[in-house]
């Protein structure tokens, strides 16, 4: 649905999922879905949180002990698109700044941000 434009239908499943990967404490699974997430972020030209969610997926991808928070690499073109434009709005040391928060994120912190119940992570 996300590459087919329908970013509202795509998020709400990904929070649906998200949320179930919170439930089951599945770190991997939730990386994929922050990353998506990250991806519908700057589409809608949220990039202060588009540089969260990325850097949440990064994260928690990193700490189960995957290299990159993109499994599938035929997505790689979303992830660096993504990255491209937040930068390019953000500018480089906020981006960093905020891919970075987002690195520091566990899982439920990633969670509460992604759903909207804590968006400490995004100031």
């Amino acid at each position: 649905m996300l590459v087919q434009g329908n970013t509202s239908k795509a998020g709400q499943l990904l929070e649906q999922g998200l949320q179930l990967t919170w439930i089951a404490d599945e770190p991997l699974a939730a990386s994929v879905c922050l990353e998506a997430l990250a991806w519908i972020a700057a589409t809608d030209n949220r990039m202060s949180r588009a540089a969260v969610l990325a850097g949440a997926a990064e994260g928690l991808g990193r700490a189960v002990g995957s290299s990159s928070s993109v499994l599938f690499h035929n997505l790689q073109k979303y992830h660096d698109k993504c990255k491209q434009l937040t930068r390019k709005a953000l500018g480089d040391r906020e981006f960093e700044t905020l891919l970075r928060k987002g690195n520091h994120l566990d899982l439920q912190e990633a969670v509460a941000f992604a759903l909207g119940t804590d968006s400490s992570a995004e100031k």
